[in-house]
């Protein structure tokens, strides 16, 4: 397929999330990973080639080697604290795992 102006190109240096924002069997992160995977169908919808590529992580690859040294320096800013909010799969473990625990207990 030839690519044309508006294709997007997504790099990333994990296998494991390429494979996840392709596959429909998603266990964690479902809120994240649907949004990503609804963003992509609507830019296919628009006709834009959406391609994934793996690349690794940033060894000896001009340009990595420069993103490496960026995040370092970045690493030493001032940094602020977000929550993040468990996943729905991560919150019915757990409450699989206290409630087995309590019954448990019980007995």
């Amino acid at each position: 397929m030839e690519q044309k102006e508006g294709d997007i190109l997504i790099v990333s240096d994990s296998s494991s999330a390429i494979a996840t924002i392709r596959t429909e069997k998603i266990s964690d992160n479902i809120k994240l990973v649907t949004s990503i995977q609804a963003t992509l169908q609507c830019l296919s919808n628009v006709d834009r080639l959406i391609t994934f590529l793996w690349m690794p992580s940033h060894v000896g690859i001009q340009g990595n080697e420069e993103a490496d040294e960026a995040a370092k320096l970045a690493s030493r800013l001032p940094t602020t604290t977000t929550q993040i909010r468990k996943s729905f799969s991560q919150v019915k473990g757990a409450l699989k795992k206290a409630a087995t625990s309590l019954r448990y207990q019980l007995h």
